[in-house]
C-alpha cells in the first residue's frame, strides 16, 4: 500500500518506507523502490511522468515461500499507479516569462494577443515612446510568436522569452490531450 502527496515544485522524487521489516524485509525494499521508479517514468496520464511527488509505503506482505524481487517490484507499480490515480494528478506545461518591447500605439493589439495566448501580464512600464511588457505565457502557445508580433506592430517590436516555472494545464485543454 502506497500513499501520494505532492512535494513543493522542483523538490524531485521522495520515497521512504513507513512499514515494518516483517512486512517488507530490507532485501525486498529496493525492488519495491524500483518499481514505484518505473510506475513514476511512466505516470498514469497519457505516459506522462510524475514529478514532485512524495511516495510513502506504508504497507505490504511477505511470505517465506512465495515471494519474488519480480513480485515486489510489480507490486511497487501497481500500488503506485493506483494511489496516484486516486490523487488526481494533473498535466503541467511550461510557462515562459515574455519580456515584449513596443511604440506605444500598439500596445492594446499586443496585450490582446498575450491575452488570447492564455498570457498573464506581470507588469508594463512606459519609457519615453516605447512600453516594455512583461508577462508569463504558456509555451505551447508561444510557436510563430515572431510572425504574429511582427504583423501586430509592423515589425516595430522585439520580444525575449525564457523559461519561467511549470503550471498546470487548464482542464478543457487536459482532456484534449487525453483524449488523443
Amino acid at each position: 500500500m502506497i500513499e501520494i502527496e505532492p512535494a513543493p515544485r522542483s523538490a524531485g522524487i521522495e520515497i521512504e518506507f513507513d512499514v515494518s521489516q516483517n512486512r517488507i524485509p530490507s532485501d525486498f525494499r529496493s525492488c519495491v523502490e524500483e518499481g514505484i521508479r518505473d510506475g513514476l517514468t511512466t505516470g498514469v496520464l497519457a505516459n506522462f511522468s510524475l514529478v514532485d511527488v512524495k511516495v510513502r509505503v506504508v504497507g505490504g506482505a511477505f511470505h517465506d515461500q512465495e515471494s519474488t524481487e519480480v513480485a515486489f517490484r510489480t507490486a511497487g507499480v501497481m500500488a503506485l499507479r493506483e494511489a496516484a490515480k486516486a490523487a488526481k494528478p494533473a498535466i503541467l506545461e511550461p510557462i515562459m516569462s515574455l519580456e515584449i518591447i513596443l511604440p506605444a500605439e500598439h500596445l492594446g493589439d499586443v496585450l490582446n494577443d498575450v491575452s488570447a495566448r492564455r498570457g498573464h501580464v506581470q507588469n508594463m512600464v512606459g519609457k519615453e515612446t516605447v512600453q516594455v511588457i512583461h508577462a508569463r505565457v504558456p509555451l505551447a502557445e508561444l510557436f510563430g510568436y515572431s510572425t504574429a508580433i511582427r504583423s501586430l506592430t509592423r515589425g516595430r517590436a522585439s520580444y525575449t522569452m525564457e523559461p519561467a516555472c511549470f503550471d498546470v494545464v487548464p482542464e478543457a485543454i487536459q482532456k484534449q490531450l487525453l483524449e488523443r
